[in-house]
């Protein structure tokens, strides 16, 4: 299992958020103005099934599953 830095977290890749396996259904990655870099990804749970949009900031990083 390898750690995928925030802009790595592209398309159909399968994470662990929050102790539960994830798909990336959507993601962007953008700067707004002077700030920092995010990643605003939409995360679909590949057990219960809900859906819910996270943001990664430049210094998180995450478990690819």
């Amino acid at each position: 299992m390898a750690i995928l830095s925030y802009n790595e977290i592209t398309l159909k890749k399968v994470i662990i958020h929050e102790g539960e396996p994830c798909l990336a259904v959507a993601t962007h990655v953008f700067r707004k103005q002077q700030r920092k870099p995010v990643n605003i990804t939409k995360l679909k749970g590949l057990k219960s099934g809900r859906s819910v949009e996270v943001t990664f900031h430049q210094n998180e990083t995450v478990e690819e599953a």
